[in-house]
Protein backbone atom coordinates (compact mmCIF):
# COMPACT_ATOMS: atom_id res chain seq x y z
CA UNK A 1 0.00 0.00 0.00
CA UNK A 2 1.38 3.36 -0.75
CA UNK A 3 -0.01 4.42 2.88
CA UNK A 4 2.79 2.22 4.37
CA UNK A 5 5.35 3.41 1.61
CA UNK A 6 4.82 6.82 2.61
CA UNK A 7 5.29 5.84 6.47
CA UNK A 8 8.70 4.43 5.73
CA UNK A 9 9.52 7.39 3.75
CA UNK A 10 8.47 9.40 6.83
CA UNK A 11 10.52 7.18 9.68
CA UNK A 12 13.73 7.31 7.48
CA UNK A 13 13.56 11.20 7.41
CA UNK A 14 12.49 11.11 11.05
CA UNK A 15 15.69 8.38 11.81
CA UNK A 16 17.75 10.96 9.61
CA UNK A 17 17.00 14.09 11.34
CA UNK A 18 17.62 12.01 14.96
CA UNK A 19 20.75 9.75 14.31
CA UNK A 20 22.34 10.67 11.21
CA UNK A 21 25.15 8.12 12.13
CA UNK A 22 23.10 5.20 11.62
CA UNK A 23 22.16 6.24 8.73
CA UNK A 24 25.48 6.53 7.12
CA UNK A 25 26.78 3.24 8.58
CA UNK A 26 24.36 1.36 6.77
CA UNK A 27 24.49 4.00 3.80
CA UNK A 28 24.31 1.41 1.01
CA UNK A 29 21.41 -1.10 2.63
CA UNK A 30 19.34 2.05 3.01
CA UNK A 31 19.76 3.49 0.12
CA UNK A 32 18.65 0.59 -2.04
CA UNK A 33 15.72 0.42 -0.34
CA UNK A 34 14.69 4.42 -0.44
CA UNK A 35 16.12 5.00 -3.88
CA UNK A 36 13.26 3.48 -5.60
CA UNK A 37 10.37 5.37 -3.86
CA UNK A 38 12.14 8.32 -5.41
CA UNK A 39 10.46 6.81 -9.07
CA UNK A 40 7.74 5.08 -7.07
CA UNK A 41 4.61 4.69 -9.46
CA UNK A 42 2.43 6.54 -6.86
CA UNK A 43 2.99 10.10 -7.18
CA UNK A 44 2.45 10.90 -3.43
CA UNK A 45 5.02 8.49 -2.76
CA UNK A 46 7.54 9.77 -5.43
CA UNK A 47 6.70 13.46 -3.94
CA UNK A 48 7.25 12.71 -0.24
CA UNK A 49 10.29 10.68 -1.28
CA UNK A 50 11.65 13.57 -3.41
CA UNK A 51 11.11 16.35 -0.81
CA UNK A 52 12.57 14.23 1.72
CA UNK A 53 15.99 13.52 -0.03
CA UNK A 54 15.95 17.21 0.42
CA UNK A 55 15.41 17.19 3.33
CA UNK A 56 18.20 14.39 4.14
CA UNK A 57 20.90 15.97 2.15
CA UNK A 58 21.94 18.78 4.45
CA UNK A 59 22.27 15.90 7.24
CA UNK A 60 23.77 13.18 5.48
CA UNK A 61 26.26 15.57 3.59
CA UNK A 62 29.24 13.57 1.90
CA UNK A 63 28.87 10.60 2.99
CA UNK A 64 25.85 10.09 0.28
CA UNK A 65 28.75 10.10 -1.96
CA UNK A 66 28.59 6.37 -2.33
CA UNK A 67 25.33 6.54 -3.32
CA UNK A 68 25.17 9.84 -5.59
CA UNK A 69 25.22 7.97 -8.74
CA UNK A 70 22.21 6.27 -8.17
CA UNK A 71 20.51 9.18 -6.38
CA UNK A 72 20.85 11.67 -9.24
CA UNK A 73 19.90 9.20 -11.83
CA UNK A 74 16.60 9.45 -9.88
CA UNK A 75 15.92 12.38 -9.07
CA UNK A 76 17.18 13.44 -12.66
CA UNK A 77 14.41 11.37 -14.13
CA UNK A 78 11.48 12.86 -12.44
CA UNK A 79 12.89 16.19 -14.18
CA UNK A 80 10.28 15.23 -17.31
CA UNK A 81 7.50 14.82 -14.62
CA UNK A 82 4.28 16.38 -15.66
CA UNK A 83 3.17 16.77 -12.39
CA UNK A 84 4.43 20.11 -11.09
CA UNK A 85 5.27 18.90 -7.47
CA UNK A 86 7.26 16.09 -8.55
CA UNK A 87 8.90 18.24 -11.14
CA UNK A 88 9.52 20.82 -8.26
CA UNK A 89 10.57 18.40 -5.44
CA UNK A 90 13.43 17.04 -7.93
CA UNK A 91 14.34 20.86 -8.97
CA UNK A 92 14.58 21.52 -4.68
CA UNK A 93 16.63 18.18 -4.22
CA UNK A 94 18.95 18.88 -7.12
CA UNK A 95 19.73 22.37 -5.54
CA UNK A 96 19.81 21.08 -1.78
CA UNK A 97 22.89 18.83 -3.42
CA UNK A 98 24.70 21.60 -5.06
CA UNK A 99 24.21 23.51 -1.12
CA UNK A 100 25.36 20.80 0.79
CA UNK A 101 27.36 18.34 -1.73
CA UNK A 102 31.05 18.31 -2.83
CA UNK A 103 30.81 19.99 -6.21
CA UNK A 104 33.77 18.62 -7.89
CA UNK A 105 31.97 15.23 -7.00
CA UNK A 106 28.25 16.68 -8.50
CA UNK A 107 30.24 18.17 -11.59
CA UNK A 108 31.62 14.29 -12.76
CA UNK A 109 28.15 13.07 -12.21
CA UNK A 110 25.84 15.48 -13.83
CA UNK A 111 28.39 15.93 -17.03
CA UNK A 112 28.31 12.12 -17.09
CA UNK A 113 24.56 11.60 -16.74
CA UNK A 114 23.48 15.02 -18.95
CA UNK A 115 23.93 12.86 -22.26
CA UNK A 116 21.40 10.38 -20.93
CA UNK A 117 18.59 12.92 -20.24
CA UNK A 118 15.77 13.82 -22.58
CA UNK A 119 13.11 16.80 -22.52
CA UNK A 120 12.90 19.33 -19.85
CA UNK A 121 15.80 16.91 -17.68
CA UNK A 122 18.44 17.93 -20.05
CA UNK A 123 17.97 21.68 -19.23
CA UNK A 124 17.79 21.54 -15.62
CA UNK A 125 20.70 19.68 -15.26
CA UNK A 126 22.47 21.44 -17.91
CA UNK A 127 21.39 24.63 -15.94
CA UNK A 128 22.66 23.30 -12.63
CA UNK A 129 26.32 21.88 -14.30
CA UNK A 130 27.00 25.36 -15.17
CA UNK A 131 26.73 26.64 -11.73
CA UNK A 132 29.13 23.34 -10.10
CA UNK A 133 31.63 24.74 -13.56
CA UNK A 134 31.67 28.55 -12.07
CA UNK A 135 32.29 26.85 -8.36
CA UNK A 136 35.05 24.50 -9.33
CA UNK A 137 36.75 25.91 -12.58
CA UNK A 138 38.68 28.62 -10.25
CA UNK A 139 40.38 25.74 -8.75
CA UNK A 140 40.26 22.76 -10.37
CA UNK A 141 40.19 23.88 -14.08
CA UNK A 142 41.88 20.45 -15.54
CA UNK A 143 38.43 18.64 -14.02
CA UNK A 144 36.28 21.05 -15.52
CA UNK A 145 38.02 20.81 -19.09
CA UNK A 146 38.07 16.81 -18.49
CA UNK A 147 34.41 16.38 -17.13
CA UNK A 148 32.27 19.29 -19.09
CA UNK A 149 34.20 20.02 -22.36
CA UNK A 150 32.75 16.77 -23.71
CA UNK A 151 29.33 17.51 -22.99
CA UNK A 152 29.45 20.72 -24.16
CA UNK A 153 30.85 19.37 -27.77
CA UNK A 154 28.41 16.75 -27.41
CA UNK A 155 25.61 19.55 -27.61
CA UNK A 156 27.17 21.93 -30.22
CA UNK A 157 27.75 18.73 -32.52
CA UNK A 158 24.39 17.06 -32.57
CA UNK A 159 22.38 20.56 -32.43
CA UNK A 160 19.96 21.09 -35.33
CA UNK A 161 19.50 24.69 -36.49
CA UNK A 162 16.71 25.33 -34.45
CA UNK A 163 18.68 24.53 -31.33
CA UNK A 164 17.09 21.02 -30.67
CA UNK A 165 19.11 17.57 -29.59
CA UNK A 166 17.66 15.20 -31.59
CA UNK A 167 15.68 12.58 -29.50
CA UNK A 168 16.07 14.96 -26.58
CA UNK A 169 13.50 18.05 -26.73
CA UNK A 170 14.23 20.95 -25.77
CA UNK A 171 16.04 24.02 -26.84
CA UNK A 172 19.40 23.73 -25.71
CA UNK A 173 20.96 27.09 -26.93
CA UNK A 174 20.39 29.26 -23.54
CA UNK A 175 21.84 26.73 -21.49
CA UNK A 176 25.15 25.25 -24.08
CA UNK A 177 25.73 28.84 -23.77
CA UNK A 178 25.63 29.74 -20.52
CA UNK A 179 27.74 26.21 -20.25
CA UNK A 180 30.73 27.50 -22.55
CA UNK A 181 30.59 30.84 -20.94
Amino acid sequence: EYQSRMEGVGRLLEICKATPELITANLVQVFDAFTPRLQDSNKKVNQWALESLAKMIPLLKESLHPMLLSIIVAVADNLNSKNSGIYSAAVTALDAMIENLDNLCLLQTFAGRVRFLSGRAVLDVTERLSVLVASVYPLKPQAVERHVLPVLWCFLSNMTRNSVLPGHGGNVRTVAHRLAR
